[in-house]
Order: C-alpha cells, then structure tokens, then sequence
C-alpha cells in the first residue's frame, strides 16, 4: 500500500527534533569535528578517531541567574496550571530509558547518577541520566563506544523530581499537578535565594545550559573535546526551540536542506550554515563567534 511506502520513497522530507535543533544541531558540529578529521582541519579545530565517549547534557549552570532574575515578578504566587517544560521533564522520567553502552543499546532508571559533568574552566555539576532521544538517534551519525545524555539540575532539585516521579508513578498525582507542585518548588527556592547565594550555591559557576563533549584519541594521545554556546536566543525556552525550528524551515524553503526520509537534524543539516545563522539571535557574528571550544588532553 502506498501509504506504508518509506519517507523517503515517496519523497518526504520530515525533520524530528527541530524544538531541540540547537541541542542536536551542536550535536551535528560536535560529530563532523569529532568524527571527521579533513572537516575538523577546515575550521581549525582538531578531530578525534576512535571515539569513546559522547556526552549530551543539558542543564542549569550559570543560567540559574538568569531564571532567578525571571522569576522575580511570580515570588510569592503558587502556579495555578501546568507547566509543559516541567511536564515533559516528568514524563522523560517515569520510565526505563535507552542508552547506549559498550557498543550496544540498554536500558536504564532514568535519574540514575552520572559521574559529575566536568567542562573545563567550570565547576563539575551534579549529574544524571534522563530519556532523549540522542543515545537511539546518535549511533547511526557516529561510531563510539558509549553515548548518553545528561541531565544536571542540582542534586537538592533532582532529588525533588525524584520525589514526585515517584508520588506519579503510585498514583498519589498527575503529571500536571506535579509540575504545578514541582514549579512552585522553584519559586520557593528562588525566593529563598534572593535573600542568601545558598540556595544557588551548586549552580552558581556551573557549566553552560547545553554542553557537549567526547573522549578519543587523536595520533596515539588521549583527548577530550567539548563544545558549547556563548549565548543562547532570547527569552529561555520559546527562543530556545522555536527560534531553530525557524531557522530550520527557512534553509528548507531555501532548498538547503536536500536530504529526503525522517531524519533527524544532526543527519540532515548543515551545522556551520545553522549556527551561523544562529549567532544573529544571540548578539554573535558567526559560528566562530558563538560557540565555545575546549580541547585538553586527558
């Protein structure tokens, strides 16, 4: 029947994950670096064979100032309806999750505990596994022994959302009313910030909101290459995913992006040509403006 036909038999192009392009799209620069080392020559940068480890995280770092600033008008008040970035942080929790270890899918409690994320120049940030789809997505852009994503929110926060997945889980309460609970959590927290750094103390100094990093080897020497971002767009979330999903529809229309089936950023973009175009939506001039590199031997 036509209708079961492939995507990319019957010449559709579909791109999944564009809300989070700017997450998967670092993740497409990170690889053609990482992955190719005549593309990692072109911009100056030093690729990695052998690929042992990838890492996608994201997080509240240094962004924990900015939120404590945003949230300064709502002290006081309790939310009276969800919240739907805390509702899908809920749901990316209540069940096993895949990863990707030791060359093969697994799955795993989400929430379980990472080794601290260390990006060099930043405090190491309390961290843990979260379901995303970039350990089922990733292996077929890269080959590496092991590839996960991350979550670092703080332990004192992640231990909350532990405390109410599990209330969801028994049926003590809905997901909705746990993110209205769990945001009013926030604002407590904020409030209590305002008058001390205590609160803030394990975020403040922590690694940027969206980090990525790889170990390999590069020429018989152990390395560790990670990348981030100097700014991101404007006011936090709607700037964070819904500005890539118009740069993304633009280079469609443009005829940039040619490649036809469901596919997901990293496999279908141009990264230099996306976050150029990026940089503008974050007081930067280009790529090279915007994102931050650190490669060191380890």
């Amino acid at each position: 029947m036509r209708g079961y036909l492939p995507a990319n038999d019957r010449k559709v192009r579909a791109r999944v994950g564009l809300a989070t392009a700017i997450k998967r799209i670092v993740l497409a620069f990170f690889i053609s670096i990482v992955a190719v080392p005549s593309y990692a020559a072109d911009v100056g940068k030093i690729g990695v064979v052998d690929v042992h480890r990838l890492v996608a995280a994201t997080g509240m770092g240094e962004s924990a100032k900015a939120s404590l600033r945003k949230i300064k008008k709502k002290m006081g008040k309790q939310p009276t309806k969800a919240n739907a970035a805390l509702e899908h942080l809920l749901f990316e929790t209540l069940e096993e999750i895949p990863t990707f270890k030791d060359g093969k899918t697994v799955n795993i409690e989400s929430l379980t505990e990472h080794e601290p994320l260390d990006f060099p120049g930043y405090k190491k940030a309390y961290a843990c596994h979260i379901g995303h789809p970039e350990p089922v997505t990733l292996p077929r852009s890269i080959k590496a022994n092991t590839i996960c994503n991350l979550c670092y929110m703080g332990k004192t926060f992640t231990d909350t959302v532990r405390e109410y997945r599990g209330k969801i889980i028994n049926k003590e309460i809905s997901i909705q009313d746990a993110s209205i609970a769990l945001e009013g959590e926030i604002r407590r927290i904020m409030k209590r910030a305002m008058t001390g750094r205590a609160p803030l103390k394990e975020y403040l100094g922590g690694p940027p909101m969206l980090t990525t990093y790889a170990t390999g080897k590069k020429d018989g020497t152990r390395k560790k290459v990670c990348l981030s971002l100097q700014k991101f767009p404007y006011d936090e979330m709607a700037g964070v995913t819904g500005v890539p999903l118009a740069i993304a529809t633009i280079m469609l229309i443009e005829g940039k992006i040619t490649k036809k089936g469901i596919l997901t950023p990293e496999e279908s973009i141009d990264p230099i040509e996306f976050f150029n175009r990026l940089a503008l939506y974050c007081d930067k001039k280009n790529a090279e403006d915007l994102l931050i590199w650190e490669i060191i031997d380890i």
